[in-house]
């Protein structure tokens, strides 16, 4: 088994699982495209969408409201889904969408918490409720 690369990342990546608009740029005319987006960085985002980008071509990620949209740059592709790095990272708190991107992280961060919270305990009520079924069997045999 190979060794697992060495992480070399800036900033931590963060789960999400949020539909975007993936925008493209054509002379004066603009492209949306849907797209999901799966991962985010105070640097960048990993995102999937059926759009045919390679590494260096600029594009815009428009997040749902009261966010904004952010500019990056395609850094990696695998198929349709892309590693885009941010032309300014989200720690740069001049820029209203940097602030916003980070108020989306913190309450994404909040709503995970609160799925894995109910994770645990819907699976501790599964466990109780199955001990109570194998009592409530040994209680039936004789």
């Amino acid at each position: 088994m190979a060794p697992s690369p060495v992480n070399t990342r800036r900033w931590p990546r963060k789960p999400v699982d949020l539909q975007v608009l993936v925008v493209l740029r054509d002379g004066e005319s603009k492209v949306f495209v849907p797209g999901r987006l799966t991962e985010i960085s105070k640097g960048g985002l990993a995102l999937c969408a059926g759009i045919n980008l390679q590494p260096g071509d600029p594009l815009e990620v428009e997040l749902p409201a009261p966010y904004s949209r952010v500019k990056g740059t395609i850094r990696s592709r695998d198929g349709y889904c892309f590693g885009v790095e941010f032309l300014t990272s989200l720690s740069t708190a001049a820029r209203p969408a940097s602030r916003n991107l980070a108020l989306f992280q913190q309450r994404h961060e909040a709503y995970l918490r609160e799925g894995e919270e109910e994770i645990n305990r819907l699976q501790k009520e599964i466990a109780a409720m199955r001990r109570a079924a194998l009592l409530a069997e040994e209680m039936k045999k004789p």
